[in-house]
């Protein structure tokens, strides 16, 4: 794991502190003696806890005017606590991972925790039209709704105190003893691995996980949410384009005429069953912002810019106006850019192969030009 040694250090502030550490005082639960009261202390660097309570481990001591404390460092669990709990400091913050440490990290989660259920295989397969060989080169997983804890234990004891900045992981409290431990957050559903290309990096790097419901009663608009950390102060998802590993085959093979498209598993789909590559730009909004890195990374000489139909003219005139800003930004970059429309009935470039393509041939064909 790389690691900047500074990775957990903030600006100081103006709560002053021990040395060169800024230190944070409550109201939260201390992560030595677990009491809620205003007399212990934390850096916020999570590196160590001036405790009013409890003597035992403590490096040493001090006296002040409110007494005796006692100093602790911290590894693991605690300094992570003592992490979370210092964010209610101005000058708290944690630095995002690295990309190589984001797809170590969620290498290892897809391949040890989250293998794919028949469930969630059923979504890529029977509705998609993929193979189990082609589901497997994906890389996709299951996010489980039990076992979350055991799964954060998992990845504090294989990558250190550095899990704790994996967007998803977080504290939780248990609500019959007050215990706080780690855990992992995210929707319950289908995990796709978003793959991207890093500059001045030949890998490819899984930056973040989107995970597909598989609640038939999720609205259409929360159907496909990231695993992150955000709304409990942690660290946000990586929002990127996703490079099926279809389309980074084809694009090994030569092809320099790329698709655009809204979804990462349309992505897939589409370079799958077409035999031409396919990108996703995380939504129609992603099209005019990624399309020419996407173009410029790739490289690409010809972009097609295919987002979805809707029903609603109002979302339709929506998705048209951010597919042609995508055009607008190619062209005006100097890279061939063209529009494509799904025919009626189908929403998305990925249905129309689907029923295009059902059943599969052992021939190689192509979307239609």
């Amino acid at each position: 794991m790389s690691r900047s040694a500074d990775a957990w250090s903030t600006p100081r502030g103006a709560r002053g502190g021990a040395g060169a550490r800024d230190l944070a005082r409550g109201p939260w639960p201390c992560p030595v003696c677990g009491r809620g009261e205003w007399w212990c202390r934390v850096s916020t660097d999570g590196a160590i806890a001036w405790c009013r309570y409890v003597a035992d481990g403590a490096v040493t001591r001090t006296t002040n005017a409110g007494g005796e404390e006692y100093l602790h460092r911290l590894t693991g669990e605690r300094r992570v606590r003592a992490v979370i709990a210092a964010r209610s400091a101005p000058a708290a913050g944690v630095a995002p991972l690295s990309p190589v440490d984001l797809d170590a990290m969620h290498r290892y989660l897809l391949a040890a925790h989250l293998r794919i259920t028949p469930q969630a295989r059923a979504i890529v397969r029977d509705a998609r039209g993929l193979t189990d060989d082609e589901i497997a080169e994906e890389g996709y997983g299951y996010l489980p709704r039990e076992g979350r804890a055991p799964i954060a234990r998992a990845l504090l004891d294989r990558f250190g105190d550095d899990a704790m900045r994996l967007p998803g992981m977080r504290l939780a409290t248990d609500p019959t003893t007050g215990a706080q431990y780690a855990t992992l957050g995210g929707a319950v559903g289908l995990v796709v691995p978003v793959r991207t290309l890093v500059e001045g990096d030949a890998s490819p790097r899984v930056v973040a996980l989107k995970v597909r419901s598989l609640d038939a009663a999720t609205p259409k608009e929360h159907r496909f949410t990231y695993v992150s950390s955000a709304r409990h102060g942690g660290c946000s998802a990586v929002v990127a384009p996703h490079y099926p590993a279809r389309a980074l085959a084809l694009r090994a093979a030569g092809h320099r005429v790329v698709m655009l498209v809204e979804s990462e598993i349309a992505a897939t789909v589409c370079s799958v069953l077409s035999g031409r590559p396919a990108v996703a730009v995380a939504g129609a909004a992603g099209a005019p912002r990624y399309a020419v890195a996407v173009a410029r990374a790739w490289p690409a000489e010809v972009v097609r810019v295919c987002l979805d139909h809707d029903d609603s003219p109002a979302t339709r005139a929506r998705v048209d106006a951010f597919a042609l800003a995508a055009a607008d930004a190619l062209t005006a970059a100097g890279i061939d850019a063209q529009l494509l429309t799904i025919p009626a009935p189908h929403k998305g470039p990925d249905d129309f192969l689907a029923a295009r393509y059902r059943p599969r041939t052992t021939t190689t064909e192509t979307f239609p030009s």
